[in-house]
């Protein structure tokens, strides 16, 4: 029996014990908390000197891409004179820098010759710089223009009409090659007195001699 009770006395002042360990690692946690709370911490960041940065010093700068893209194109000779000049216009674009092959789309310029295009859903998105742009209108030779500085900007525009550039007519057969020969002019005969849209260069919506007679004062000239 006394064995009993000496133990419950040792064990008993183990527990006295933990409860004070316990109560000395709550003050002490107490004690930190007030003293880290009344501190005030600030970080303050230098330059390579050492001078402390301010708000002004702090530059964020991101590059917007130019997926907005206007393009302003005129096929030549059209009746009426103005505000017809719509077409099937072809582009490609390549890096001036190193010619390399950017993208390529095909899009229909309205009666002003302009058409909106979204650059980045074709699935490239240009960078700023200097391009080099060839146009083709459906029945047009192609046309280089040379290092062109756009892309700039989240929304661009180039008018390919400046200077009274157009787009020469007369390119009508079903093989391409670029240039106006007697392959054109036989096409043109047999599209005589239709509304053929390829072969009415004036879009007067009938295809007859002034067609052909546009399509002979470029005979023989190649484009770019």
């Amino acid at each position: 029996m006394s064995h009993i009770k000496k133990f419950a006395k040792i064990e008993k002042k183990h527990i006295s014990m933990k409860f004070k360990i316990a109560f000395l690692v709550i003050y002490l946690a107490i004690i930190f908390a007030v003293i880290f709370t009344s501190q005030q911490i600030i970080f303050s960041p230098k330059n390579e000197s050492g001078r402390v940065l301010s708000a002004t010093d702090v530059q964020v700068s991101a590059r917007v891409a130019g997926c907005n893209f206007t393009l302003i194109a005129k096929p030549e000779k059209r009746m009426p004179r103005t505000d017809n000049w719509s077409t099937i216009l072809k582009v490609d674009i390549y890096n001036n820098s190193d010619q390399s092959f950017v993208g390529t789309f095909t899009t229909l310029t309205d009666n002003f010759g302009t058409s909106n295009v979204d650059i980045c859903s074709l699935g490239f998105t240009p960078a700023p710089g200097n391009y080099d742009f060839l146009l083709r209108g459906y029945s047009h030779l192609e046309k280089a223009f040379l290092g062109l500085s756009t892309f700039n900007y989240a929304s661009n525009t180039i008018d390919f009409s400046s200077g009274g550039q157009v787009l020469l007519a007369g390119e009508t057969s079903n093989i391409y090659d670029n240039k106006i020969n007697s392959l054109d002019i036989s096409t043109q005969i047999r599209s005589m007195y239709s509304d053929d849209y390829k072969n009415d260069l004036n879009q007067d919506s009938k295809v007859n001699s002034l067609d052909i007679s546009n399509t002979i004062y470029n005979f023989y000239m190649v484009g770019d």
